[in-house]
């Protein structure tokens, strides 16, 4: 912009005019600054202006106030001070950018190129804001001609435009700033509504999750040694509000814990809290409901911290409801163990079968064999039981086995010994830790018991009652033999004492090898009460 020379209240009335004008354009900070060079070079009547301004960060509004030493200051000293205040950003009008920056590096403004060696005046005026902002403005004169009182006028109200623009500037950033900021806490807001909406929902969808569970489910929190949070399914299931549950100490319904579960529950807890971190607790344990029965729960608990501040231990733990569980397993060992039984009882007498024989016959061999200890087997058949059925028929038959199996039993007294119905009319016992002189006592114990309880057998040639034939073998078991040789004795000394004329027991000589049949020798016979009998098989 070129202005032709005018008088000192005109150049200072034409400076006022452009500088307003400035203002209120909308320029851009450069284009200004360049601007208002223009107009002070040609108010000045200077050969060049330089307008320098450094910004600093934003500090809060404050007046902007410039600083004029006047005329007279010394342009050397005035310069680096200026400089050294300013950073390293600015603007300079006719200036290129190698001309700034060497300026820089260089120092002092003494031997700058950015101040003509040849300058014959040099005006100076250092801005400053007390927001901390630091400008300068350098006119040259390459030419003698004297300052003129306006040029110091024109001078201060081109440095006061020159701070108003900064401030104006400064003004207008922080307005940007703030109407970021506006937006950014405009959106922070829409996203902590959004948040706070998707927290909501989450938290109803879980309690609604948790509701529909057919579990109960409970929040334990150890420091307030309470339970802060149930579902609806401990009222459904067990009658109890929220409100009981949670105004209740210790863990889920501890207050109604069966006696009979209540330590063995708080022993599982105390090892679970010090030994096994990060493990699942499973328990079942009795409560009390509110109608006063009492409920089987399976009861699951797993510890965890929060992400809070305080690190709270919890536990959050799921009860089930397994009483019908409970009831119909109680039935179905029972079941199980009537099934049990009766897959090992004769039914007629009720004493165990020949399947559980076998079974015990080869358990007891090898606990004897373990054990060095002899083990005796007892095989009895009723004499002339044929005959017994035929004269009074098997509904008789069946009463008379009845009673010989009573009889039998309560003569074998230890609880390790077994009595079973070996066949038809025949019955085994089984007696381990029993040498020959022990099965001896029993032996004679069902003779004597038989001859207290007479039963009538009018078609028995031995008194007309009944009696029985035993066959009696003692072995202490050896590696490699079979059970079955300890059968076979026994066996072969029954039918000896059927031979012998029955109603006696026949203890086999452990030297006989069972498989031979060899008679037995008199030695061996133990008589029945009559004393004699005719050698007769085994047949009825």
């Amino acid at each position: 912009m070129t202005l032709p020379p005018v008088g000192e209240a005109e150049g200072l009335a034409t400076l006022m005019a452009l500088e307003q004008a400035a203002l209120t354009q909308d320029m851009p900070w450069p284009t200004v600054a360049q601007e208002l060079a223009t107009i002070a070079q040609v108010s000045l009547r200077c050969d060049r202006v330089q307008i320098w301004w450094a910004n600093t960060p934003t500090d809060p509004l404050s007046p902007l106030i410039p600083r004029d030493r006047g005329l007279g200051a010394d342009p050397a000293g005035l310069a680096l001070t200026a400089w050294t205040t300013l950073l390293q950003q600015g603007i300079c009008t006719w200036a290129t950018p190698a001309e700034i920056t060497a300026a820089w590096q260089d120092g002092p403004l003494a031997g700058s190129p950015l101040i003509n060696p040849t300058a014959q005046a040099l005006y100076l005026l250092p801005l400053q804001t007390t927001t901390g902002a630091k400008g300068l403005l350098v006119a040259e004169r390459w030419r003698q001609e004297p300052w003129r009182t306006a040029d110091h006028w024109i001078g201060r109200s081109l440095g006061q435009t020159l701070v108003t623009l900064h401030h104006q500037r400064h003004h207008q950033q922080l307005q940007q700033q703030l109407q970021q900021q506006d937006i950014w806490l405009a959106q922070y807001q829409a996203e902590l509504s959004q948040t706070t909406q998707a927290w909501q929902e989450s938290q109803s969808f879980i309690h609604s999750m948790l509701n529909a569970s057919t579990c109960m489910v409970y929040l334990y929190d150890r420091s307030e040694n309470r339970v802060i949070y149930s579902n609806h399914q401990v009222w459904e299931h067990l009658g109890y509000t929220a409100d009981d549950v949670t105004s209740q100490p210790g863990h889920f319904l501890q207050a109604v814990i069966h006696a009979a579960d209540h330590d063995a529950v708080q022993q599982q807890r105390h090892q679970w809290w010090q030994h096994t971190r990060g493990h699942t607790l499973r328990m079942e344990y009795r409560v009390q409901a509110k109608d006063g029965q009492w409920r089987w729960l399976l009861v699951q608990e797993a510890r965890f911290i929060p992400d809070a501040p305080q690190g709270r231990e919890q536990v959050i733990g799921t009860a089930t409801d397994v009483t019908d569980f409970k009831t119909t397993e109680a039935a179905l060992r029972a079941a199980n163990a009537q099934l049990q039984h009766l897959a090992i009882t004769d039914e007629l007498t009720q004493l165990t079968n020949r399947r559980h024989f076998d079974h015990c016959l080869h358990e007891t061999w090898d606990h004897m064999l373990h054990a060095a200890s002899p083990v005796t087997l007892m095989l009895c058949d009723i004499d002339y039981f044929k005959r017994y059925n035929d004269h009074y028929g098997h509904l008789a038959g069946d009463r008379c086995l009845q009673q010989v199996a009573q009889i039998i039993l309560q003569a074998a007294q230890r609880h390790t010994d077994v009595v079973c119905r070996y066949g038809g009319e025949e019955f085994a016992i089984l007696l381990p830790n029993t040498d020959v002189t022990g099965a001896e006592v029993v032996a004679q114990r069902i003779q004597q018991r038989l001859l207290k309880t007479p039963i009538d057998h009018p078609k028995s040639p031995l008194q007309g009652r009944v009696t029985l034939s035993l066959g009696i073998a003692t072995w202490t078991p050896v590696p490699f033999q079979a059970a079955q040789q300890l059968v076979a004795a026994a066996d072969h000394a029954l039918y000896a004492a059927k031979s012998a004329g029955r109603d006696r027991y026949q203890i086999a000589t452990p030297t006989v090898d069972p498989a031979d049949e060899v008679p037995p020798t008199p030695e061996a016979v133990g008589r029945g009460n009559d004393g004699n009998g005719a050698a007769m098989d085994r047949t009825n």
